[in-house]
C-alpha cells in the first residue's frame, strides 16, 4: 500500500520551515537526523524511516504536478534538506553499527 502524505502533512514537517510554510526557525538537518536516529533505536524498522525521511521522484513529481515554478522551486529545497537529512541518519547509523561491531 502507497503511503500518501497531504500537501498540509507535508507543509506542517519539519522540513518544510525554511520555505516559509511555518513561522519557526528551521531545525538543522543534523538535528532531525539525530531525531529520526533516536527513534530507530526505540523502533528498529530501519527501512520505514528511511522511507518517511526521503522525498521520492515520483511523490516530488506527484506533489508538484501542476504547480508554479517558484512552487516548485520551493519544494525542490525541501527535498534537497531531506536528502542531507537521510545522508545524516545513514551515516549515524553506519557509525553507531560499527561502535557496535568493535565493542
Amino acid at each position: 500500500m502507497q503511503n500518501v502524505v497531504s500537501k498540509r502533512e507535508l507543509s506542517m514537517s519539519p522540513a518544510m520551515q525554511h520555505v516559509g510554510y511555518e513561522t519557526e526557525p528551521l531545525v538543522h538537518p543534523k538535528k532531525e537526523a539525530e531525531l529520526f536516529f533516536g527513534h530507530w533505536l526505540q523502533c528498529g524498522d530501519l527501512d520505514r524511516l528511511r522511507a518517511d525521511i526521503d522525498v521520492t521522484e515520483a511523490v516530488f513529481k506527484r506533489l508538484t504536478a501542476g504547480m508554479a515554478w517558484r512552487d516548485r522551486r520551493q519544494f525542490e529545497r525541501m527535498r534537497t534538506y531531506r536528502k542531507r537529512t537521510l545522508a545524516l541518519f545513514n551515516g549515524l547509523v553506519t557509525a553507531w553499527r560499527e561502535k557496535q561491531e568493535a565493542a
